[in-house]
């Protein structure tokens, strides 16, 4: 199971934790940036694997990132 190393993400306003108000954009920020980051394996790419990894992830109430691992791998 791969483990990634805590990174900053700056999304703004962090949502209700973080300053009041619903929240209710960061979900959409926080999908946006994470699109923004796939990084599709090259030799992946070369051998022409597709799949889907679902990655699970914890962040604090400033939206830093805690822990981040794969949960399901694509089986490749």
């Amino acid at each position: 199971m791969a483990t990634i190393a805590p990174a900053p993400i700056d999304l703004g306003r962090q949502g209700a934790a973080a300053g009041g108000g619903s929240g209710s954009d960061y979900p959409a920020r926080l999908l946006a940036h994470l699109q923004q980051h796939i990084d599709y394996p090259r030799l992946a790419q070369r051998q022409g694997w597709q799949g889907i990894v679902e990655v699970a992830f914890s962040l604090d109430a400033q939206g830093r990132l805690l822990t981040a691992q794969i949960a399901t791998g694509s089986g490749y």
